[in-house]
């Protein structure tokens, strides 16, 4: 996406975009560079999902599965502990898709239960997934497929983990603090919150990071920077791009952590996955 024409023509007009006073620091959706652009009030999945847009739809799909080889595909498995939850306990996949994340996790720890939440369109084509790679979950009713807005109210109140995989990034720290402040509700005082997206690097040591497990990477050799320089900007271009098409945006850990004590929720640990972009940032309920 970062290199295709929408990516590119967005580019071209950014710095109007910045110097324009009504939308220089605009976090709202439908005031974007893409909108700008396409000369279009509507969101970017909004626009996308237009009879007329197929193209872009069907492209931005493969991107997206070509996106999964930016990580292990087990990656999922290699931070947060499901293993060591209760048998029985309730994963809630929020924003999950058609659930192939929610399905990695169930083949590798039969005793778990997901709950996975979208949009009611996706949900059809979720039903259809789910019934190839593991209609016995369906039947059981070990996995629950559910239309849900994140932006509403959060419906399951038991949940033992909320999952967040690459949500946050496409909202402004507004939308982003509805999201959390919902889960947060509806979160049990052992509920945890799997927070999976893009960390950007710091160029340097943050004492933020102190006291965190796992928050502090291991240092590489000078005279290399902390961040790695040029062989990690894909977290900086992405952030770029999460800007130019939503106003969202890729965060520091510290901007996390930020966010998640606004909304009610304490870091207890970060686990950054080798061969990964992504890392998983774990709350507990303040």
């Amino acid at each position: 996406m970062i290199r295709s024409d929408e990516g590119m023509k967005c580019a071209a007009l950014m710095p109007e975009h910045f110097l324009d006073p009504e939308t220089s620091f605009s976090g709202e959706p439908q005031k974007t560079p893409f909108n700008r652009t396409y000369g279009t009030d509507l969101p970017f999945f909004d626009w996308y999902a237009k009879e007329e847009n197929e193209a872009y739809r069907r492209r931005f799909g493969l991107a997206m599965l070509g996106s999964r080889k930016f990580e292990p595909a087990n990656a999922i498995l290699l931070g947060f502990k499901w293993e060591d939850l209760p048998k029985g306990s309730k994963v809630v996949d929020v924003g999950g898709g058609i659930g192939s994340l929610s399905l990695i996790i169930a083949e590798a720890i039969p005793d778990l239960n997901f709950v996975i939440q979208d949009s009611k369109l996706t949900v059809t084509h979720a039903v259809e997934f789910w019934n190839v790679k593991m209609p016995s979950a369906l039947e059981s009713g070990r996995v629950k497929l559910q239309a849900h807005d994140f932006f509403t109210p959060q419906p399951v109140k038991d949940a033992s983990v909320f999952l967040l995989r690459s949500i946050l990034h496409d909202w402004s720290d507004p939308y982003v603090r509805k999201i959390l402040k919902n889960l947060r509700v509806s979160a049990t005082p052992e509920t945890k919150l799997v927070i999976a997206d893009a960390i950007v690097p710091y160029s340097c040591n943050a004492a933020v990071t102190e006291g965190i497990p796992g928050a502090s990477k291991e240092a590489v050799p000078v005279p290399l920077l902390p961040s790695l320089g040029k062989a990690n900007s894909y977290a900086y271009q992405a952030d770029m791009s999460m800007w130019a098409y939503f106003n969202g945006q890729n965060r520091t850990l510290g901007h996390s952590i930020s966010l998640s004590e606004e909304c009610g929720w304490k870091v207890v640990h970060v686990h950054y996955i080798p061969g990964s972009s992504i890392g998983q940032i774990v709350c507990v309920p303040m």
